[in-house]
C-alpha cells in the first residue's frame, strides 16, 4: 500500500509539471498566406478601378483641319485638292472589348477658288463612324489606330459674277486606316490628333487624306 502511494504521488508530480495541451497552437502560415492574398486582392481592384476610371469615360471633341482628295485638275497640294473645315465627334469604349472604341463624327469642310470672275466653291458633308483599338493605354497618353468609313455629301457652287448656281450633290462612301493620338491635359480634357487615308469607292476610284487636332471633353 505505502508503494502504490508513492507512485500515485509520482504520477501527479510529473503530470503537473507538463500539462497536456488543451488545444493545438495557431498556424502561422495561413495567416500570412491570407495577408498576401488580401494585399494583392487590393492592388488588383485599386489597377481595375484607375483604369476603368480613364478607359470608360467618354469623349465629346472639336476638330479642325483639312481633308484632300486626288484631283486630275487644279491640285493644291500633294496632288490632292485641300478642303478646310472640321468635325464634331464622341469616343466611346466598347463594353465589352477591352481598348476598342466607337468614334462617330460629323464634319463640314469646304474649297473655293477664283478665277478672274468665276468663282467655285466645294462643300463635302460627312458623316461616319471610325472603330479604333488602342496600342497604348496610359492615363496621360493615348495612341489608337482603326478602320474608317465615311458617307460624304459633295456638292459644288459657280459664280459667275452675281449670279450662281449648282449641281446636284453626289454621294461618296470613303473607307480606310486611321490613327490618332490623345493627350491628357486634365482630369476630364485630351488634345486629339488624327490622321486618315481612305479610298472612296466610286468610278474613277479616289483617294483621300486627312489631318485634324482639337480638343475633347469627357462626360
Amino acid at each position: 500500500m505505502k508503494l502504490f502511494s508513492i507512485l500515485l504521488l509520482t504520477s501527479l508530480s510529473a503530470l503537473a509539471r507538463n500539462p497536456m495541451p488543451l488545444m493545438p497552437e495557431p498556424e502561422v502560415a495561413p495567416r500570412q498566406y491570407a495577408s498576401s492574398r488580401t494585399r494583392t486582392q487590393n492592388d488588383y481592384t485599386m489597377k481595375s478601378k484607375a483604369r476603368s476610371e480613364f478607359d470608360e469615360k467618354s469623349m465629346l471633341g472639336l476638330e479642325f483641319g483639312a481633308v484632300g482628295k486626288s484631283s486630275s485638275t487644279k491640285a493644291d497640294i500633294l496632288g490632292m485638292q485641300a478642303l478646310i473645315g472640321g468635325r464634331l465627334f464622341w469616343r466611346m469604349p466598347i463594353p465589352v472589348i477591352e481598348d476598342f472604341y466607337f468614334k462617330p463624327s460629323v464634319g463640314y469642310f469646304r474649297r473655293s477658288e477664283n478665277q478672274g470672275i468665276v468663282g467655285i466653291a466645294q462643300h463635302s458633308v460627312e458623316g461616319g463612324v471610325v472603330i479604333q483599338y488602342a496600342l497604348s493605354n496610359r492615363r496621360n497618353f493615348r495612341w489608337m489606330v482603326g478602320l474608317g468609313q465615311r458617307m460624304e455629301a459633295l456638292f459644288s457652287n459657280i459664280s459667275i459674277g452675281r449670279v450662281s448656281g449648282g449641281g446636284d450633290p453626289a454621294f461618296i462612301y470613303r473607307l480606310g486606316p486611321t490613327t490618332g493620338f490623345a493627350f491628357g491635359v486634365g482630369q476630364n480634357m485630351e488634345l486629339v490628333f488624327d490622321a486618315e487615308l481612305n479610298f472612296a469607292l466610286v468610278t474613277p476610284n479616289q483617294t483621300y487624306g486627312g489631318l485634324t487636332a482639337g480638343i475633347a471633353f469627357g462626360l
